[in-house]
């Protein structure tokens, strides 16, 4: 695609933000990732909308060179792709805070 955003919507998450622990079938989809991710950073997808955990969380890829940087106002890290988990029913799950941080290798 030539378009200016590239946005994917989908139902299970590619990275979890349920405070339940990581691999727990129906939460944490290591093979949806496994399967889906190489796609979006191949062709540099940059938000990708996802549902399934009864929570709200949002996290970004930043580039390889910014692995170790500290973002600032002065400067900014390099984003890849932006992950946004939201619900649209009564029902919510417990959140893990520091759920992102289970994720940084990616």
């Amino acid at each position: 695609s030539k378009a200016q955003w590239r946005i994917v919507t989908m139902h299970h998450p590619i990275f979890s933000s349920c405070g339940v622990p990581l691999n727990t079938p129906g939460q944490d989809e290591p093979e949806v990732r496994a399967a889906f991710l190489p796609i979006f950073l191949k062709h540099n997808v940059d938000l990708v909308l996802q549902g399934h955990d009864h929570t709200y969380a949002r996290g970004s890829i930043g580039t390889k060179e910014d692995i170790s940087v500290l973002a600032s106002s002065t400067s900014p890290k390099k984003v890849k792709s932006v992950f946004v988990t939201s619900v649209a029913g009564p029902k919510t799950y417990p959140q893990k805070p520091t759920r992102w941080q289970e994720y940084n290798h990616y």
